[in-house]
This record gives C-alpha cells, sequence and structure tokens, in this order.
C-alpha cells in the first residue's frame, strides 16, 4: 500500500517492501500536525506488517508532541510484536531525541538500511501477544546428561546419642541390709584396761590360797 498524507506544513509517504512497512516524513512534526502523522503511523501496524522503519530524514522540525508520537507508536509497535526503528541524521531530529533521552528507545539509527537492520532484529525480540518472543530458543534437556547416584560404601552418620527423658536415676538401694557386728564376737578390749575378776595381789599376804580363814 502507497500513500501520501498532505498538510500545510508536513508530508507522509508511505510504502511497503517485503514486510517491512516504510513511512517517510517531509516538513515539520509539531502541535498542529503531528496528528496526521500518528493517524499514518498507526495504519501501519496490521497484520501484514513484520517492521516499521520512520524516515524522519526530510524533517525540518521535531517538536515535543513529534517524540510524543513516537513513542506511543514504538510501545504499540512492540505490543503487536512488530519491530521499530527511526532514521534521522540531522542536528533538528537527532538533538531533541537526545534531550529527550529516547533515541535508543526509538532505535535511532543514521541511514534507512541501518534502520531496517535494527527494526528486524528488534521484530526477532519482540513477544507476540500473549506469546513468547519470535523464534525463541525452547529450553530442552541436554541429551546423554549424566546422572548424579549415590556414592558406594559411603560413611553413614550415626544419630546423636541423646539421654532418654524420663529416665531411672541410679541410687542407693532400699532396703540393703547393713553389715553389723557378728553376735558373740569377741571384742578386743584396749591393752592398758583391767581383766575383770582378775585376783589383785594383797600386800604380805602369802599366796598358800587358805592362810586368811586361820587368822
Amino acid at each position: 500500500m502507497d500513500g501520501n498524507v498532505d498538510q500545510a506544513a508536513v508530508t507522509v509517504k508511505v510504502a511497503r517492501r517485503r514486510g517491512v512497512a516504510f513511512v517517510e516524513v517531509h516538513g515539520e512534526i509539531d502541535t498542529d500536525t503531528y496528528r496526521q502523522v500518528r493517524q499514518e503511523l498507526f495504519a501501519c501496524l496490521d497484520g501484514a506488517t513484520s517492521a516499521l522503519v520512520v524516515d524522519l530524514a526530510g524533517v525540518a522540525f521535531l517538536g515535543s508532541m513529534g517524540i510524543a508520537v513516537l513513542v506511543e507508536v514504538r510501545e504499540r509497535a512492540r505490543e503487536l510484536g512488530v519491530g521499530f526503528a527511526v532514521a534521522a541524521g540531522q542536528r533538528t531530529v537527532v538533538r531533541p531525541m537526545r534531550m529527550s533521552e529516547v533515541d535508543r528507545l526509538l532505535g535511532l539509527c543514521a541511514t534507512v538500511a541501518e534502520a531496517v537492520a535494527v527494526a528486524r532484529v528488534d521484530a526477532e525480540r519482540r513477544p507476540l501477544p500473549d506469546g513468547p518472543a519470535h523464534n525463541a530458543p525452547v529450553q530442552a534437556p541436554a541429551r546423554n546428561a549424566p546422572v548424579q547416584a549415590p556414592v558406594r560404601n559411603a560413611p553413614v552418620q550415626a544419630p546423636v546419642q541423646t539421654p532418654v527423658r524420663n529416665a531411672p536415676v541410679s541410687g542407693p538401694v532400699r532396703n540393703a541390709p547393713v553389715n553389723a557386728p557378728a553376735h558373740n564376737a569377741p571384742v578386743n578390749a584396749p591393752a592398758d584396761a583391767p581383766v575383770h575378776n582378775a585376783p589383785v595381789d594383797g600386800p604380805g599376804r602369802a599366796d598358800d590360797g587358805f592362810s586368811w580363814w586361820s587368822s
């Protein structure tokens, strides 16, 4: 599809080749013309477009509304899985983009050929609506991957011995017999104690047994 949108200060030309939509803009993109540019750019985001390249080499002035339109179209392209890039090398376009810090976001390139390459790579990275990215590699399990096996004869960790709750505590045995001295056992008396009933030698008495009866 080819088309032209003519306004007082802007001209938009559209061409398609191999699934890539080329939008060439001439003139000024300001508060008076941005609506026409926006309409044409959004019209290119249909099912037949895999990438969109916006050629701004013929733009003499790019205002804040023009930058806002480019960012809006770029976000919509991302949602649809369409690659996007901008081609421009003149100061009137490059400077406001860089000051707004959107040059990398919009894929700004110096030539159309570079922009086409960037847009196609961008299309491959774009996720499909509610789906994975185009040509995204699917992670598959490696073939013949070694399986970790348990080590043979591995020492087994013994459980740590813990004390048993409510275990009986060893104590003296109740009613244990007490060792007492044996009955009628001879008691050893001290060496200096006198012997009971031992005869006492009286002074001057003859030891005849009966002499004291006769006195």
